[in-house]
């Protein structure tokens, strides 16, 4: 379970950093709704990611 709460915590800067990111960006562009839906693709891509590299650091 140790391991789980790790790579969660490592990715929440990237989560974070992204989703300001977005935000500031699709400020300019976007309504809100979409700025949301990209924040949330973001995530799952980051927190994707970070399971698959940790999976494969373990092997």
């Amino acid at each position: 379970m140790k391991h789980r709460l790790m790579y969660k915590s490592a990715a929440l800067p990237f989560i974070a950093w992204g989703s300001t990111a977005f935000a500031h960006d699709g400020a300019h562009m976007h309504p809100h709704g979409i700025d949301l839906l990209w924040i949330l693709v973001g995530a799952g891509i980051c927190a994707f990611l970070a399971a698959a590299g940790y999976k494969r650091m373990r092997k």
